[in-house]
């Protein structure tokens, strides 16, 4: 973009966009605990949401091989859909596949959640759409993969599935290994049942992703917003109870003295009628 857009945190000025939070103060004043980790929110989302941007706009400009954007505008950059027609040479050949790329987490520190939205008869997809492949997990993930990487790594695995003991669907994977015939006839029954309706790609324009910046920029803010009142009100809550848990041992506490004050007071009167009638009855006097 052409300059710097006026949602992102200013470091000049530490005015932060965030719903929750409408202060500014001067460079030179001192910011307190929260205002700080506020600005650090404001400026990670804005790095993640320019890399993002980048990364959208090269999918629509120059797409990874059988790969397109989806039928809908792009709203929201943390969560568009992607296309990704059949392979040709491969039991998928022909059919249209709708992906939901779910970048709203902690992408690109962590993977992102991409699934198939239709039923898919392949090893390594299991039967909610989600992809079982070794970059999609934690301890695999690079921040260096970017989404056309990712998208590619799924293309691969239509032409040559990954077979070990973390395949989605040991079954599927079982078939491909004995009976290959077999398992590209159904994968490709499959296509076209379930991925033969034709997807119209959206190529948004510059002026589209700018839109859905501001609005992922936003969305994202008043996530943030939302996490901090919720984190308020649990330590509240937290606080409230343990206040409670104190409140109600110190009563315990207090009748416990008392009943031992009245069990004292009752040993001494009986060791002091004990005393007076260790002779017998007092003499009465009239």
């Amino acid at each position: 973009m052409a300059s710097e857009p006026s949602y992102l945190a200013h470091r000049s000025g530490y005015v932060i966009s965030d719903p929750g939070d409408q202060s500014t103060v001067s460079g030179g004043g001192i910011m307190d605990n929260e205002l700080r980790e506020r600005e650090r929110e404001a400026v990670w989302r804005a790095q993640r949401v320019r890399r993002i941007r980048k990364e959208v706009r090269g999918l629509c400009v120059d797409p990874p091989l059988f790969c397109r954007p989806g039928a809908s505008p792009v709203k929201n950059l943390f969560h568009l859909e992607v296309v990704i027609d059949g392979p040709a040479g491969t039991p998928y050949e022909g059919g249209t596949f709708p992906i939901d790329v779910d970048l709203s987490d902690e992408y690109f520190i962590g993977p992102p959640k991409i699934k198939f939205k239709t039923e898919v008869f392949h090893p390594n997809v299991y039967a909610d759409g989600e992809i079982a492949l070794d970059i999609f997990r934690e301890e695999e993930w690079s921040p260096a993969l970017r989404l056309e990487t990712i998208l590619l790594s799924v293309v691969s695995v239509l032409y040559n599935p990954v077979i070990d003991d973390r395949a989605a669907s040991p079954e599927i994977a079982e078939l491909y290994e004995t009976d290959m015939k077999r398992y590209e006839e159904l994968a490709a029954e499959w296509t076209w049942e379930y991925s033969a309706t034709p997807v119209v790609s959206h190529y948004p324009t510059e002026e589209e992703l700018d839109r859905s910046v501001v609005i992922t920029v936003q969305a994202a803010a008043e996530k943030a917003a939302a996490e901090r009142l919720r984190r308020q009100k649990a330590e509240e809550r937290s606080q409230q109870e343990a206040e409670e848990r104190r409140l109600h041992h110190q009563k315990k506490e207090d009748e416990r003295l008392a009943a031992g004050s009245v069990v004292g007071l009752g040993w001494l009167w009986r060791k002091v009628m004990a005393f007076l009638f260790r002779d017998g009855p007092l003499p009465c006097h009239y």
